[in-house]
Parts: C-alpha cells; structure tokens; sequence
C-alpha cells in the first residue's frame, strides 16, 4: 500500500479506537462526565468509583480526547500538504477492468505488516497484541499480574483477574497521580496553601494559625496589605496556584472565560494610531514590543493587575473552588482529632482497596466486579488470590474471622523487620507493638546502642538505619562533650581564666 493510504489509515483506526474507548469508560461511569454537562444522561446501575480511580480515569480521557484531536489533525494536514500525492495515490486504486490486483497487492501487505507487528509484541514486554486492545481499561497491567479464575457462571470459563491500580490503558500507563499532585493535595481534593501561610503569617499576622488563615485568605485584600511587601507578588502567585490547581483537579473541564486573565485582549477596542499591543490591566496601548514588556515589570502595571487579580480570586474560590474549599478547612479541622487508624481506613476508602482485585473479561472491558457484586461471588472469587480461607485468623465464635474485617484491620498486610532476624509482622497494629518488645530492644542492644537512646530508635526495622541514627547520635553527643568543656572556664594560680581543655592541656605540659 503507498505510503499516504496507509499513513492515512492507521491514523483514522486509531481514532476510531480512541473513540471506543472514551465512549466505553463513559458508559461504564457517568459521573466521569465533565461538570456542566447536565445534558448528558447515561444509564448506569453502578455507584460512585473511589476518588483515586475517578482522577486517575479523568486524566486518562483528557489524555485520549487530546491523542484524538492530534491525531484528527495529522490527517488533515497531511491531505492538505500532500494534495497532490493523495489525488494521484487515489487514481491509482482506479481498477476499470475490475481485474482487483492492486487490491489484492495491497492486501497481502497489509497481512505482512500486521503479521511482522504481532511477532515483534509477542517478544517485548507487552501485551496487548493491537491497537484497539493497547486502549482497553486495565491493559496496563504487566503480564506477570494477569490472573486466570473459574468464572461463577460456569466452571469451564475462566475470566481474567488484575489488581485495581491498573485500571489505566496501556497507552495512558504513564500518568501518575503522585507526580500530578503533591501529597498534601490528596489527589486534587484539598488545596495546599502552607507557602502563602507562610507569607500571611509573616506580614499579615503573626498570631494566626494555618486553620484561621484557610477560613479567610481569599477574601481580598487584607487590612494590612498596603504595608506589606510582597503582597503584589503573593496574590500574583496564588492566582497561578489556583488556576493550575482547577486544571489538574478538574482535567476535563475548560479554564472558565471569567477568570481568567489576558493583558493583549485589545479587539473590542479601537487601537490609537501605531499602537499595537495592549494592556488590558491597564487599559493602555503601545506601539513597540520593548516599551510593552518594560511596561509590565513597572509598579503601576503590577498594582493594576492585582486589581484585577483580587475579585478573580474570589470568584474562582466561591464558585469553581468552593468545594475543595470546604473540604480543606474540614481536613485541617479534623486531622489532629483523627487516631491512625482512622486515617488508613479513610485512605483505603479513598484509594478504593476494599476489594483489591477485580474481574475483567477479555472480550468486553466494562465486566468489573464492583464491591457489592463481588460480595455475592463465591466463596473463592471473594477472597484474596494469595489467602485461603482456612489462612484467616479464628475469631471468638471459632469461625474464621470474615475476610472483610481480615482486610479492614489491615492483617492481609506484612511488615518485616529487620532488627527482630527477618520477622514478619501480620498487620499494622501488631506491627507498630513489636517496638516496645523484647526481642526488638534485644536486636537494638546488639548493636551495640545504649539502653537509655532506645526510645529514639522507634519505626526503624533496617540495621543500616540503626547503625547510621546511632553514628549521629554518638558524634552530636562528643560535639556536646566539647562544647561544655569548652564553656567550663577556671583560673590558675596567677588568676589566668581560660577553658577546662586548655588547663588541663597546659598542666599535662607541666607549664603550670
């Protein structure tokens, strides 16, 4: 087949199966429907999916929707570059005795290529084995993590079977969600405001807790901010924070008109002769680029600008911010009130590791067992691949405890430790005891660590850490020895004041 053809081919398939698949994950999730779109009603019988999955899939169909439109346009730009290649391609397929030898060429090479294709997946570490099925939810799972189990249907059947953290496609494997977020943004549903607090408390009020200062900082200006430095530059600089925080927790919606801000929107306005840029902060043009961009760094254009900035701020706060305003506020409120194991439960609900694997039928990607139907399962298809019901702990009736308190208490879970010879401990809570044991204190003294500095050696299961945290503690503990010998001052005889260590050193050299 000539170059252009199938150029042109391969670009149109791959649209079609970009579109498949952001149809099949919207049929499949509606609540994935971008906000304002209350026109859009798709039937559904499922539940809301866990946070983390939602954000991951809609960084994943922003990502399709983009592959999309690029590839829509390198197919039109590639027929109106190559105009007349594509015409002339096009008059060669002209067969008029109908005798379908080209055809036949072309389709032969086709089965080549395709044939060469799937040789050269079958040897990577791939597989998917096509272009539509590198599209599919949950293709992004190794080969090494596939998982062959009975179907409840019908002994005979088998379903494949991967863990939840897969769910991407192949061809959206790479967003991450710990590299689109910082930590203290948990995942796009609070803001992370502790460097603007930081300027707050420092010029504003210094008596202010970063609790009272999330319940009013966009509320612009402040009392003080004409003595302030930096206020310019602080508002400048949250304005940039919000806006790029709406864009990652919000990926498929558009950046609203109103708030945003652009110095060059002049078209609405009739230009003064030879004046070419605009300045919509301050409503002023130029004529030459140069005296534009020096126009910018001046404090007129800055204080304008902020203007402008202050009652934008606002309005993305209330209206487009709002609830992850709210949900900041109520975060930072409760945090200090919550124990640890509070905050796993409220991270595995959040991360949706109640059920850690899920069913996935090959030939149709939207069979995923949700956690009520995956409770009606069978006995087998309930429990965890890698425990037995006969493994789970005895509970006081002298049943095996049920594998949703098993999971819920975090006992399907080990942690090893090092220091106690390589034990592992079933479950947090066990895990977290074992410090205050015997055997880990023993392994500490060993080391050679002093019985009193054992307290400090607390969450440390690996020996290297153990030796290294001993090693500082040793050479802060000779600095603290030095510098209090260094404070301790005495006199000779001729009334001489000077440190212990240079006494001694002079009496040892018997010049005292």
């Amino acid at each position: 087949m000539s170059n252009i053809l199938e150029h042109q081919r391969q670009r149109l398939e791959e649209i079609e199966c970009i579109e498949e698949a952001i149809s099949s994950r919207l049929q499949r999730n509606p609540h994935l429907v971008p906000d304002g779109n209350t026109n859009v009603l798709l039937p559904s019988k499922r539940q809301k999916r866990p946070w983390n999955e939602m954000m991951q899939q809609k960084h994943e169909l922003r990502y399709l929707s983009q592959q999309m439109m690029n590839k829509g346009k390198e197919v039109k730009d590639t027929k109106e570059s190559l105009k007349e290649e594509f015409i002339n391609e096009l008059d060669q397929l002209n067969d008029p005795k109908r005798t379908f030898a080209l055809f036949d060429e072309m389709f032969q090479d086709l089965q080549s290529k395709a044939q060469a294709q799937a040789q050269a997946q079958t040897s990577t570490d791939t597989h998917s084995g096509s272009l539509a099925v590198s599209y599919l939810m949950y293709s992004s799972t190794p080969k090494s993590e596939w998982i062959q189990s009975s179907s409840s249907s019908s002994s005979s059947s088998t379903s494949k079977r991967t863990k939840k953290k897969y769910i991407l496609s192949e061809a959206a494997s790479h967003i991450d969600l710990n590299e689109v977020f910082a930590y203290e943004e948990g995942s796009g549903r609070y803001l992370d405001l502790r460097l603007f607090y930081s300027w707050y408390r420092d010029h504003i009020d210094n008596q202010s807790t970063y609790t009272e200062y999330l319940s009013l900082w966009w509320v612009l200006p402040y009392k003080k901010e004409k003595k302030a430095d930096g206020y310019n530059e602080y508002v400048t600089q949250l304005y940039t924070y919000l806006i790029d925080f709406y864009r990652r927790s919000h990926p498929l919606n558009q950046i609203p008109p109103e708030v945003q801000i652009n110095d060059h929107d002049g078209n609405d306005l009739e230009p003064v002769e030879g004046a070419k840029i605009f300045c919509g902060s301050c409503n002023k043009w130029f004529t030459k680029q140069s005296v534009y961009q020096g126009h910018l760094t001046g404090k007129k254009h800055q204080m304008n600008k902020v203007k402008q900035l202050e009652p934008i701020i606002m309005l993305l706060v209330t209206k487009y911010l709002n609830e992850e305003r709210g949900a900041t506020i109520t975060h930072h409120e409760r945090l200090p009130l919550m124990t640890d194991r509070e905050r796993e439960l409220e991270r595995i609900n959040n991360e949706g590791y109640g059920s850690e694997y899920t069913s996935v039928d090959e030939n149709d990607e939207d069979r995923i067992d949700s956690d009520e139907e995956l409770k009606n399962k069978n006995d087998d298809d309930d429990e965890d691949d890698d425990v037995n019901s006969k493994d789970l702990p005895i509970g006081p009736d002298g049943r095996p405890m049920p594998f949703w308190l098993y999971r819920l208490q975090g006992l399907h879970r080990s942690f090893e430790c090092e220091i106690c010879g390589n034990v592992s401990y079933k479950g947090r809570l066990l895990f977290e005891k074992h410090f205050n044991n015997t055997k880990h204190q023993q392994g500490l003294k060993f080391l050679g660590i002093s019985e009193d500095k054992l307290v400090l050696f607390k969450n440390i299961t690996l020996i290297s850490e153990a030796n290294d945290l001993w090693m500082q503690i040793k050479k802060q503990k000779r600095l603290d020895a030095a510098e209090l010998e260094e404070a301790v001052e005495v006199e000779d005889n001729e009334g001489n004041v000077m440190s212990v260590k240079d006494y001694n050193d002079l009496k040892r050299q018997g010049l005292l």
